[in-house]
């Protein structure tokens, strides 16, 4: 406040300081507090907020403001004031409906949410109030929507109890974690009350679980802005009214407003006005804000307390206790304000007209009715005592008539009366003291009994702290026990922790190395791609919060996580000088050759877009096909005017060896087959010519009535490999036909079977060799099939997702790529058998820039894929799969190899794949399976395989097959690098096949330290194996077959989990049976026993996990046969339980039962097994969703930052959980996004500029 500089243009008087009601949101004497980016950071985090304090203090306006600014960002807010919602004459059906139509009339959702209330009569009106939120007004809305209840006081008026309302704020704030959507649904309260007054439970009360905004004074550096409503000298003048104020902001605004209407220029005539204003009889009588603190102070049900507060806090400040609850009504009545833990008067202005003077004389009445009532009850007293008293006179009166009259009697009898009078006194001495004595007997009795019931309660009391005593020496004599059993595996993984310690060192110092070097690329960037931008700032966020090791909690990691756990697509878009119709991939997957509306054609590099090359075609015409050859020979181009162009690169693009005229006035249909010897291309009519590119041999094919419109080469029906054997063809009127290219003859008639739904008339539009038995195929109507050869069957998917009609189909790895005639790229999972075809989308994106697409290819290397149209652009993508598609079938069991560079999954189709996981943005390639010739398997003929495992040689891994047989395979050769970011292997073989077992060997334990595995079967046996030499060490039977079985770390004990339901507890060195658990529904008297699905010893071997049908997780100390404690998986059945390698978490696999996809649940195992010591069920930190119905088994990584899921969606995910995996993760996913945004733009080169033709190097 040191400007001093006269303000250009002052608003009217009237319009800048306001005194009554909120400020508008652009009122420009709004006072912009610390409270206003409290509420909006607090509001924008989705967390329930709450502003409790006295009344013009500016609680409205700063909910206006805020309001306002929340509608900038996209959201909806709603503001309602309950002090004209809470009439007393309300019941609670009308008052949930009025709140109901003020929300829907301003998210324009009054017709359905009026629909929805009028139709569910029989349910209580909170029910229906917020069935109306979740189902009507949250799904309209694209933000979130932000409730701000103002003048929460207001509900104190209703004539219906309103603590219920009050929870169910509270519950749906709680209920995120289980129902997303409802994380979009936040809550702000405001009034001038104190929680108790609303709510007493704690238990449901939502203000212990929100964020209280505290609303302060303003500071002279806050009041700034009031400096444009004031004359000359208005610093001085502004400080002066804040002296008198405090900054309290009606007192400010009102005080400001009279020193503007003044016109006054000296501090003094601040300090007259402000004795006019406030000091006035007028102003004690009729200010509002005077009147509502004294009436506030003076009205309460106990004043003297407030106002004997209030005094002390007059001498000096005083100690302030929030819970206490005259501090909190005091406090409500504006005179004080906390600052520093200490209650303070908030301004001098209270402090004049609230002085001690006036807090006396409001004491005295109240000391004037207490000495009144004493007074009273002195008086009935009295009147009591007066008329005994006057009894006894009457009674005197009488007894002095008969005495005299005994006198007159006789002389005799008066010594006789003497003597009666003093005997009398001496028996009324007697019964006077008679009573005394009677009274302390009574009071003696009455101390006797009560310490004879002490004595009672003592002896109780004593005699529970002898049992409690023995209670606790017994559990600490078998605490002892078990942390002597546990000192033994702690000493042995403790060498393992040391070096998981050097590693996150080592990762630590790698993150800060890599922060440095993100600065220092994407600091000066002037155009940054979507993802980087989104990335980058995620990290950042991560990166400031994240703790060593933590779970992903905050809405930060979780954010980074959904972004890296996803298919990541990497996007270079290069913008030519000519339309390009037509490119192709080199081999290598690192060039791109583009031509089409122009008579040069350009290579790019696909990392960067770079030009590097121009070449001219010398074609006469546009070329609409390019294709190179898969052996980098051979180079064909089909041009516009009907030509088809060979030539060889290593004589360069300019000249072609050989031109074929096809006779068409359009580009005709080409391919090249995969080992470089056939070239096919169309002619008018229903035919072709296919050439022998090595012996120059010419033969004609003379296709059906139709028009050929799409070619490719395939297998023949006698094959199980690709060969050339085998050319298709597909037609205008719906024929594809595979023919024999040495003979020019058919192959056979797919349409064989009339009730076939491959018989079709429409065209087809494309068609693709998927593999050796596949080969997929799209329509005209929008047909999307896939014909079996081996089975000879047709399968049709039927998939309603597919955005337009397939124009063309392109294979990428185990990737089928689809383009549509509605500018959709679209990309589908292959599978293996007849449900698992196609069998999830992964991918999904419009091109709207394009009018048309022409063209899209697939790069050699299967992580690209490039995309032509008619805006002059080349989009090149590259793809990041957090997945592994898993080909070769469905995936039962997947594990991570020892130095956790490698991933081993056993699929029930019996199949072994190894896969390399290359971390730099978690690409996959498979390894594949050869029989023991070394021959590459391709047949579905081995047993299922239900695991699988490295053994401690990590070149050696074992598999456990449905037919009872052990298997031990072992790799051969090195993993090498192919091309730019494959990895593949030379093979692997098997090494020793065993008969283990007479049934399905359902699950096995392997033991690397003690050289152990155990199997288990269906065969009811429990088998020990020496891994060294694979000889058998023992044989233990059961009396049911077994389900699953896990050792324990130190290999002494082995659960098992059995069809009968129970959980067995074997000695590994004996065979014993140790223990057996009932099934949950015997042991806990369940209506409907449950049964096991897996089993698993906690880390400290003192607990078995076992996960369960009716979706719990039951922990059980099985030496004692106790339920230890329960976690619960809400709707699904337990089929998978797994410890992390470092003990520190617990992950849950859940099979979907009413919920549409299955879930993996983790839990900080060190804080969930502290809360079930205490008897409470703790919830998981995590719950990860999977888009799969049934999850086969989840694993960790031997670092514990990555966990393994094997689904039956044929899909095995990859997914980080500790916040260093994820930060690494997207630092790789940063690394791939090239400079500049991904945006090149290319010019043609000028006739200096443009290269000579040469040759192009052979990959």
């Amino acid at each position: 406040m040191s400007s001093e500089e006269p303000v250009d243009a002052l608003s009217p008087k009237s319009s800048f300081f306001v005194t009554g009601g909120a400020l508008g949101v652009n009122a420009p004497s709004y006072v912009v507090r610390q409270a206003d980016s409290q509420l909006l950071t607090a509001l924008e985090c989705g967390e329930l907020c709450y502003l409790l304090d006295t009344r013009q203090v500016g609680k409205t306006s700063l909910l206006a403001r805020c309001g306002h600014q929340l509608r900038q960002q996209g959201h909806t807010t709603v503001l309602l004031d309950m002090s004209g919602l809470c009439s007393s004459d309300l019941q609670a059906g009308q008052w949930y409906l009025a709140m109901l139509r003020g929300i829907s009339h301003t998210t324009q959702t009054t017709e359905e949410c009026m629909t929805l209330w009028r139709s569910l009569p029989e349910l209580a009106p909170l029910t229906r109030w917020r069935q109306a939120l979740e189902t009507i007004v949250l799904p309209r809305l694209t933000g979130r929507l932000y409730l701000f209840l103002d003048e929460i006081d207001a509900l104190q008026n209703l004539t219906f109890p309103t603590q219920a309302f009050l929870g169910a704020i509270r519950e749906l704030y709680q209920h995120r974690f289980d129902h997303p959507p409802l994380d979009r649904l936040v809550f702000c309260l405001a009034g001038a009350v104190t929680p108790s007054q609303l709510i007493n439970d704690i238990k449901i009360t939502p203000f212990n679980v929100g964020t209280q905004i505290e609303i302060t004074n303003f500071t002279e550096e806050e009041a700034a802005p009031l400096l444009a409503g004031l004359g000359a000298n208005r610093v001085q003048l502004l400080r002066r009214v804040l002296y008198w104020t405090g900054g309290h902001p009606y007192l400010t605004q009102s005080l400001c407003l009279a020193v503007r209407d003044s016109n006054v220029q000296s501090v003094r005539d601040v300090d007259r006005l402000c004795k006019e204003q406030f000091f006035s009889e007028e102003a004690w009588e009729k200010d509002k804000n005077v009147t509502f603190v004294r009436e506030r102070v003076l009205g309460n049900a106990d004043p003297n307390a407030l106002l004997s507060l209030y005094l002390q806090v007059l001498q000096g400040p005083t100690a302030y206790d929030p819970t206490d609850s005259v501090a909190a009504q005091l406090r409500l009545s504006g005179l004080v304000i906390p600052k520093g833990g200490r209650l303070h008067v908030r301004n001098r202005i209270y402090q004049s007209l609230f002085g001690k003077r006036w807090v006396h004389e409001a004491l005295l009445p109240a000391e004037l009715l207490r000495q009144k009532k004493a007074m009273q009850q002195g008086v009935r007293r009295a009147t009591a005592f007066y008329g005994a008293l006057t009894g006894l006179v009457i009674l005197g009166g009488l007894l002095t008539r008969e005495a005299r009259r005994a006198d007159q009697a006789t002389i005799k009898e008066h010594t006789t009366s003497k003597q009666l009078s003093l005997v009398q006194g001496e028996l009324a001495q007697a019964s006077g003291e008679l009573k005394e004595l009677q009274g302390k007997r009574l009071s003696l009795e009455q101390t006797m009994e009560q310490m004879r019931r002490d004595l009672t309660g003592m002896q109780r009391e004593k005699q529970r702290l002898v049992d409690e005593k023995k209670r606790l020496q017994s559990d600490s004599r078998i605490r002892v026990a078990q942390l002597n059993a546990s000192i033994i595996t702690k000493q042995r993984d403790l060498s393992k922790i040391q070096v998981q310690v050097q590693r996150a060192e080592q990762q630590q110092r790698q993150l800060t190395q890599s922060r440095r070097q993100l600065l220092q690329r994407f600091g000066t960037a002037r155009t940054v791609d979507e993802d980087r931008e989104l990335l980058s700032y995620v990290r950042q966020q991560v990166q400031e919060n994240m703790q060593q090791s933590a779970l992903l909690q905050t809405e930060s990691l979780t954010n980074l996580r959904s972004l890296i756990s996803r298919p990541f697509f990497r996007r270079l878009r290069v913008t030519l000088p000519f339309v390009p119709r037509s490119q192709c991939f080199f081999p290598d997957g690192r060039r791109l050759l583009v031509a089409g509306e122009s008579a040069w054609a350009v290579i790019l590099d696909t990392h960067t877009g770079k030009v590097l090359q121009w070449l001219p075609t010398n074609i006469q015409g546009t070329l609409g096909y390019a294709r190179i050859s898969a052996d980098g020979h051979w180079l064909i181009l089909g041009a516009m005017n009907g030509e088809v162009h060979l030539r060889d690169l290593q004589q360069g693009l300019s000249k072609s060896i050989h031109v074929f005229k096809s006779g068409l006035q359009r580009t005709p249909i080409i391919a090249i087959s995969g080992d470089s010897k056939y070239l096919f291309y169309s002619q008018p009519g229903s035919g072709g010519m296919l050439h022998n590119l090595l012996t120059g041999k010419t033969v004609e094919i003379k296709g059906s009535s139709g028009e050929i419109t799409c070619a490719d080469f395939g297998v023949d029906r006698e094959g199980s490999i690709p060969t050339t054997t085998g050319l298709l063809l597909g037609s205008s009127d719906g024929v594809f036909q595979p023919w024999n290219v040495e003979t020019g003859e058919p192959l056979k008639d797919p349409r064989t079977k009339d009730d076939s739904p491959i018989n079709d008339d429409s065209p087809i539009t494309s068609l693709l060799n998927s593999g050796p038995h596949d080969v997929v195929f799209a329509r005209k109507n929008g047909m999307f099939a896939v014909w079996n050869w081996n089975q000879d069957f047709p399968v049709v998917p039927g998939y309603q997702d597919i955005r337009g009609k397939i124009t063309q189909v392109n294979r990428m790895g185990e990737m089928i790529l689809g383009l549509t005639d509605a500018n959709v790229v679209q990309m589908w999972n292959y599978g293996t058998s007849q449900e698992s075809l196609l069998s999830q989308t992964l991918f999904v994106t419009y091109e709207d820039t394009y009018e048309k697409i022409y063209n899209i290819v697939t790069s050699p290397e299967n992580h690209a894929f490039s995309i032509v149209g008619s805006d002059y652009a080349v989009q090149i993508w590259q793809i990041s799969l957090p997945l592994i598609p898993n080909g070769f079938g469905t995936p039962l069991h997947a594990e991570f190899a020892s130095d956790g560079k490698s991933l081993l999954t056993a699929t029930k189709e019996g199949h072994i794949r190894l896969s390399s996981l290359d971390t730099a943005l978690l690409q996959w390639e498979g390894i594949p399976n050869l029989d023991e010739n070394g021959n590459e398997i391709k047949s579905f003929t081995m047993p299922a395989m239900h695991q699988s495992a490295f053994l401690k040689k990590t070149d050696q891994f074992v598999a456990a097959t449905r037919r009872g047989q052990i298997q031990v395979w072992k790799r051969q050769g090195e993993l090498r690098r192919q091309g730019s970011n494959r990895v593949v292997l030379e093979g692997f073989k098997p090494l020793l096949r065993i008969n283990a077992h007479k049934a399905a060997i359902q699950n096995f334990s392997y033991c690397p330290e003690q050289d152990l595995l155990i199997s288990g079967s269906q065969d009811k046996t429990i088998k020990v194996w020496d891994t060294r030499d694979w000889h058998r060490l023992r044989e233990i039977f059961v009396d049911a077959p077994v389900y699953s079985l896990r050792a324990a770390r130190s290999a002494r004990w082995v659960a098992a989990a059995c069809s009968d339901g129970s959980t067995r507890v074997f000695d590994v060195s004996t065979g014993n049976l140790l223990t057996s658990l009932a099934p949950a529904g015997r042991e806990l008297k369940l209506r409907t026993p449950t049964r096991p699905w897996d089993v698993e010893f906690t880390p400290d071997e003192q607990h078995v996990v076992v996960g369960e049908t009716d979706g719990k997780v039951r922990i059980w100390d099985w030496k004692a046969k106790r339920l230890y404690g329960e976690l619960n998986i809400r709707g699904s059945d337990i089929s998978s339980v797994n410890f992390s390698p470092d003990a520190r978490w617990l992950a849950v696999a859940g099979i979907a039962g009413l919920r549409s996809e299955g879930t993996v649940s983790l839990w900080r195992w060190p804080e969930a097994r502290e809360a079930l010591r205490r008897g409470e069920t703790p919830r998981p930190a995590l719950v990860v969703p999977i888009s799969a119905k049934k999850i086969n088994t989840v694993r960790f990584s031997p670092d514990s930052h990555w966990i393994v899921v094997a689904s039956e969606d044929g899909l095995a995910r990859v997914l980080p959980i500790t916040a260093e995996a994820c930060l690494l993760q997207s630092q790789k996913m940063l690394q791939s996004i090239p400079p500049g945004g991904g945006e090149v733009k290319v010019e043609f080169p000028t006739t200096a500029q443009a290269e000579s033709p040469k040759k192009i190097q052979k990959p």
